[in-house]
């Protein structure tokens, strides 16, 4: 979805017509999918390691993190910089420290500008499996829930046109997938939510997504989108679970985070000053390179440094 918003860019000479005219900008959509699917996933592995150790390693946890997203996002932001495509040192060190989605428009660049959703992720993991170790893991539902409701009540006496990439104005899609999460564990919940998200459910609800999407109705977005995930978690059999366990598809889900990475620089707006002129911005070269960079960051940096994390935590009996 990401892919389909960027790579509509091009179509448009500015940035207001596309906007307001364009299906391509509800491809921006994506990324609170992938905030819903990712709070859901880290939280349901955190559940399942302390059902399993009877506690959570934090030090694992955030080893484990380091080694899967520094390596390629430092190879991204040499190779960019070198390349003399960021405007300024700040945005360098926030894209590096995980505060881009606070720094001012005018010291950033495209290229770096979709980092702001990285940023929110990593806050997300900074706090949110310490939360749950000083909570006490049975009731980190609690703080979830009343976080997400005080997060979008937040959002909605600050929003401001240009500052919707906030953490603290973005949270509540992670932290209402993280609470989905405790009901998929408890084999009650899990059995509830198979019962009751039929095939018809799921539809309406899926209908009241694009309904919500339509109206950009944030928090109903990011508490559907988690249900909707649910539904296909819970029936493998359904066709739309299928098809979103294709090979090819889970191929792409391998490579999505190197592909987050490079895709910004190859889906690049013509309304934007260009630093370096070049078909290779063009359809389908774009994509063909986006592609292509991303598969070579996967099998040269993302898998080797993962490797190498793990044997970090192998003395300590983690792998």
């Amino acid at each position: 979805m990401v892919l389909w918003a960027h790579q509509g860019n091009i179509l448009y000479a500015t940035p207001e017509a596309y906007l307001r005219g364009s299906w391509f900008y509800f491809g921006v959509w994506g990324v609170p999918i992938f905030f819903g699917l990712s709070g859901l996933l880290i939280t349901k592995l955190l559940l399942e390691e302390h059902s399993r150790a009877g506690s959570i390693d934090l030090r694992a946890f955030y080893i484990r993190r380091c080694f899967r997203i520094l390596p390629p996002l430092l190879v991204f932001l040499f190779v960019i910089a070198a390349a003399g495509l960021l405007h300024s040192r700040e945005e360098f060190w926030s894209s590096i420290l995980f505060f881009r989605n606070y720094l001012p428009w005018q010291l950033g660049s495209w290229y770096s500008g979709h980092l702001w959703s990285l940023s929110v992720e990593e806050h997300f993991y900074f706090f949110w499996p310490a939360l749950m170790v000083a909570v006490g893991v049975r009731f980190s539902w609690i703080p979830a829930l009343a976080l997400s409701l005080l997060c979008a009540a937040w959002r909605a006496w600050n929003l401001l046109p240009g500052n919707d990439s906030r953490t603290d104005l973005r949270l509540d899609a992670l932290l209402l997938g993280a609470a989905l999460a405790f009901v998929l564990h408890s084999a009650r919940g899990r059995e509830l939510l198979e019962r009751r998200l039929t095939p018809a459910v799921w539809f309406v609800l899926l209908c009241l997504l694009l309904a919500s999407i339509r109206g950009t109705q944030q928090l109903a977005a990011s508490a559907l989108i988690p249900l909707l995930i649910a539904g296909t978690v819970t029936h493998p059999g359904w066709a739309i679970s299928r098809l979103l366990d294709w090979m090819p598809l889970r191929a792409l889900g391998m490579i999505s985070y190197s592909l987050y990475l490079w895709q910004q620089v190859f889906l690049y707006p013509p309304w934007q000053p260009q630093p370096i002129q070049g078909g290779w911005q063009n359809f389908p070269f774009s994509i063909l390179l986006a592609f292509a960079c991303a598969i070579a960051s996967y099998f040269l940096v993302e898998k080797p440094m993962i490797r190498l994390g793990r044997r970090l935590l192998a003395p300590a009996g983690k792998s």
